[in-house]
């Protein structure tokens, strides 16, 4: 109903069923399980609308190489491309003036709240989106929109019990070890230094005796070195983990082993 994501123009009918949806991500986010994935598609899709208006403050998380838009318009044509260019603008323009921006926000900063098995399925579903977003198909580019929201609602949640944080870190760690392999360099690259920002936080953090926290969280700096084939990448690596043990030597436990 939404219609984002789609060559239509929007009506008040589609901005307002966006608006529903991103109220019952917030006031009932404990209880959607596999339909986050609607909604975080949904705000995935306004974000690529609204960086790709004539407006937009920053320009469109892409890494483009240059050639899929000359690609595309081959397909399409060039009074195709230009009709799909005027409706973007058109609908940009409409959720500019009838949708605010912190409707959209708060849906990552309340993931704080959700409980338990809540912000479990909140990850596994933004990670989904996620990868959508950085293995493109049609010869679009890869976006990184939602690898930022999983940066920040890191952050938000990293004080979680153990067990909680450790099945949230599980699902985190297997989606960073393959972004960060990603064929394309700028998002493998992107990848590693959003794990640094993370690893570097979470080592802030003391770790308890017996416990192996730290080495689970270093664990796809590992994973990554093993299967990445491009020098750059491992070279990033060793630099991040040579700022982490400096900056935080007095903290590091078990995370020696990586």
């Amino acid at each position: 109903f939404s219609l984002l994501g789609t060559i239509k123009p929007l009506g008040f009918k589609n901005v307002e069923a966006i608006k529903t949806l991103l109220h019952i991500a917030y006031a009932d986010g404990d209880y959607l399980k596999d339909s986050w994935k609607t909604v975080l598609q949904c705000i995935s899709e306004y974000d690529k609308l609204m960086r790709r208006s004539p407006a937009a403050q920053t320009p469109v998380d892409v890494f483009d190489s240059g050639t899929s838009g000359a690609r595309e318009a081959k397909k399409r044509g060039k009074k195709s491309i230009q009709r799909a260019v005027q409706i973007h603008h058109q609908n940009a323009e409409i959720l500019r003036e009838q949708l605010d921006p912190a409707l959209v926000d708060r849906v990552f900063t309340h993931s704080a709240h959700l409980n338990s098995e809540a912000i479990v399925d909140f990850v596994r579903n933004l990670t989904q989106v996620s990868q959508s977003e950085v293995y493109t198909t049609n010869n679009e580019t890869p976006r990184v929109f939602s690898l930022q929201k999983i940066v920040e609602i890191t952050y938000y949640n990293m004080n979680r019990i153990r067990l909680v944080w450790s099945r949230i870190w599980n699902i985190l760690s297997a989606y960073f070890a393959k972004a960060g392999c990603h064929p394309n360099l700028q998002v493998s690259l992107y990848s590693i230094d959003s794990l640094r920002q993370l690893a570097m936080k979470f080592l802030e953090k003391d770790e308890l005796a017996h416990y192996h926290f730290q080495k689970q969280f270093l664990q796809p700096f590992e994973d990554i070195m093993a299967n990445t084939k491009s020098q750059e990448s491992k070279a990033l690596i060793i630099q991040c983990i040579s700022r982490m043990v400096l900056g935080r030597v007095a903290n590091v436990r078990s995370g020696w082993k990586s």
